[in-house]
């Protein structure tokens, strides 16, 4: 048998792919930002511009904050806190929700200070800060007065029934007991002993009754509301954030400007095809 000829592999050729045609490259994107700089620029002008008009036009609002502790008699506080909160930004807060955007001087806030439950936080907002700081001034008052009548109220009703354990202990005292017949030498009766025994119950538990009563209305246990924090005022505007709005529109200006010029030179090599 003859030997078959030894036949060769073809070679394989590796042919690269041109790149694709809407390919960029971070230069000529470079190129294109600097042609169209001055739009760049000008839309960053332009922003830059509203921003100023808007702030020259809005109204600057300033804040007055103020922390009020509510009264305490026995332990007990003398009213809720949030639903205290609730009643104070109700009856200073217009109902017309549009209308109490636009109203100054005007209560923005009433909560629970997080640090104290019987503690309340009020702030109010203001077209000046002496403004801000004497309208919240008045809330503050006028808050501290209804509670002040309140605090006094209950605080007499404890005193009463303080000094009605009192009395009785008193008069318990002093009374005598019913059966007087026996002498230092004769044996006390049984009905004798008995009204003894519950004469000492009796003022044993009046004086820890007296104890508990004096122990509520000491001042560990009884204050009056009173104004921890007094109506202050922070002399920087809390409306409108003036660098935050002029940085907001130097980025807004910048990206419009970068975007249009992008759009712009994407357009132009279709244009030179279509034409061509």
């Amino acid at each position: 048998m003859g030997e078959q000829p030894i036949t060769t592999p073809p070679s394989i050729q590796i042919i690269a792919s041109p790149p694709p045609e809407d390919e960029i490259s971070l230069w000529e994107l470079w190129e294109r930002l600097w042609r169209g700089k001055w739009l760049v620029v000008g839309s960053s002008l332009v922003f830059l511009a509203l921003a100023g008009l808007y702030l020259a036009t809005s109204t600057t609002i300033y804040q007055s904050k103020a922390i009020v502790q509510v009264g305490m008699v026995a332990g007990q506080p003398l009213a809720n806190t949030s639903l205290l909160a609730q009643k104070v930004y109700n009856n200073y807060r217009p109902v017309n929700t549009i209308e109490a955007k636009k109203q100054l001087p005007r209560i923005h806030s009433a909560s629970v200070e997080k640090s104290d439950a019987n503690l309340l936080e009020l702030e109010s907002y203001g077209r000046s800060p002496e403004e801000a700081q004497s309208y919240l001034h008045s809330i503050v008052q006028s808050l501290l007065g209804h509670e002040q009548d309140r605090y006094e109220q209950t605080l007499k009703l404890h005193q009463a029934q303080l000094k009605e354990l009192q009395r009785q202990y008193r008069a318990l005292e002093t009374s005598s007991p019913a059966d007087t017949r026996h002498t230092e030498h004769s044996e006390p009766s049984a009905l004798l002993l008995m009204e003894q025994s519950m004469r000492f119950s009796a003022a044993s538990s009046l004086l820890q009754q007296i104890a508990n009563a004096e122990n509520q209305l000491s001042p560990a246990n009884t204050r009056p509301p009173e104004v921890v924090r007094q109506p202050s005022y922070d002399p920087v505007a809390v409306s409108p954030k003036k660098l935050v709005v002029l940085i907001l529109a130097l980025f807004g200006g910048l990206f419009v400007g970068i975007l249009v010029v992008l759009l712009r030179s994407s357009r132009k090599p279709n244009d030179d095809s279509a034409t061509a």
